[in-house]
């Protein structure tokens, strides 16, 4: 008769083979789930528009900040985060550009903006308004 001791091992081994044989079950499976694509908020918004005009100066960092109806703080918490970077030129203009921290952390460059993707319809649907397939529906 078994003892406690070798009956609680027993029930180990099984349990590190069964883990083994799920874990080999995964690493085997192609990687079906493409990445879960986040929502952009507003920090990776801003970013991502800057990184696309390359260097902002401080006028139009403000606008681009007022527009958003976000305080001139987040310029401090960005930096601190080294998300972005900020320099000053001889004639006391502040221009600001953002980090490769920024650009690797968040994936720039490889997005748009929203606003930006909403439009590229626009020249589509402006053209299609009133061609004859769409007449067919406007008696319905």
């Amino acid at each position: 008769m078994p003892t406690s001791r070798e009956t609680q091992a027993q029930r180990y081994l099984t349990t590190i083979r069964q883990n083994l044989e799920r874990l080999e079950t995964l690493v085997k499976e192609p990687a079906l789930a493409a990445p879960e694509a986040r929502a952009q908020d507003r920090r990776t918004e801003l970013l991502e528009q800057i990184y696309v005009e390359g260097v902002v100066d401080q006028q139009k960092l403000f606008r681009m900040l007022d527009q958003r109806r976000t305080p001139h703080t987040w310029i401090g918490a960005q930096c601190r985060a080294q998300f972005l970077d900020t320099w000053s030129a001889a004639g006391g203009n502040a221009f600001y550009r953002v980090t490769e921290k920024a650009v690797e952390d968040l994936s720039l460059g490889r997005m748009l903006i929203v606003g930006d993707f909403s439009a590229l319809s626009d020249p589509t649907l402006a053209t299609d308004w009133d061609s004859p397939e769409d007449a067919a529906y406007d008696n319905l």
